[in-house]
């Protein structure tokens, strides 16, 4: 009797100490992360207009695939990042590290979200993977869990695209100015929202001139995008976000049947 006791007792004691120091593991990875998020004072939102992606990429999975061709004219998820953008892989296994830094995002582990959330924005991605990646060297420094950075991602797709996307579809096949979108951006949110507003313009093989690939939205940081668990309008957001060189000025915007 003595002995099963003494058994006992000793099994008790061992699951104390193992949910301590799952508890103290936990408050590392807490104080971790609220370190790394310290470190950025401001964050960009950023897409890529489909039909140039593929132009510049076509090589993509999900341009060759045709995944992003069947969204048509419609926008992408680049990623959402703590800035400064050298800021990154905070307390990343080196190994993964090494191989997201190769290219074999394949061999990244998996993200962990809702259901709900991976369906919703799977297929504005151009490869399921990139999340991973993503995550791996922008999210990890981001000072939130995996699951809230994943649903602000979510929550700034919808609002942006919404914005951005008509402007951009309206001049498919021809040009446009930067200053038109940030008209547009001023008129929906506020008088200093375009200053808020960066483009990426680039060669294509085939294309007389340069292709807008990317917008980029300038933000707060991370951990400060949500309020009382829902995030912040985003009208709100760019008011108290930095204003973001301007990029180029313009260019051509592709057409998802060119």
């Amino acid at each position: 009797m003595l002995g099963i006791s003494a058994g006992l007792l000793t099994v008790a004691a061992a699951c104390v100490i193992f949910s301590l120091f799952v508890t103290d593991t936990q408050s590392s990875a807490n104080m971790r992360r609220a370190e790394e998020a310290a470190l950025s004072k401001n964050s960009v939102f950023t897409l890529n207009w489909g039909p140039a992606f593929c132009k510049v990429n076509p090589d993509n999975e999900g341009c060759s695939d045709g995944r992003v061709a069947r969204l048509g004219d419609h926008s992408i998820i680049h990623g959402l990042w703590p800035q400064p953008y050298e800021n990154n892989y905070c307390e990343a296994p080196e190994d993964d590290k090494l191989a997201a830094e190769r290219g074999d995002i394949d061999q990244l582990p998996p993200i962990d979200i809702a259901k709900s959330t991976l369906d919703q924005l799977l297929p504005y991605y151009s490869r399921q993977e990139n999340m991973a990646y993503e995550w791996l060297k922008h999210g990890t420094c981001s000072g939130v869990s995996q699951e809230e950075y994943f649903r602000d991602i979510e929550d700034l797709f919808a609002q942006v695209s919404k914005i951005l996307d008509p402007v951009f579809q309206s001049a498919a096949g021809g040009e446009l100015q930067a200053d038109a979108i940030r008209k547009r951006l001023d008129a929906t949110l506020g008088s200093r929202a375009g200053s808020r507003l960066k483009l990426t313009c680039v060669k294509a093989q085939g294309v007389s001139g340069e292709v807008i690939l990317e917008a980029e939205l300038s933000l707060p940081r991370v951990e400060d995008l949500r309020r009382d668990g829902a995030l912040k309008p985003l009208k709100e957001l760019l008011l108290h976000a930095p204003k973001i060189d301007g990029g180029c000025p313009g260019g051509i915007v592709v057409a998802s049947k060119d």
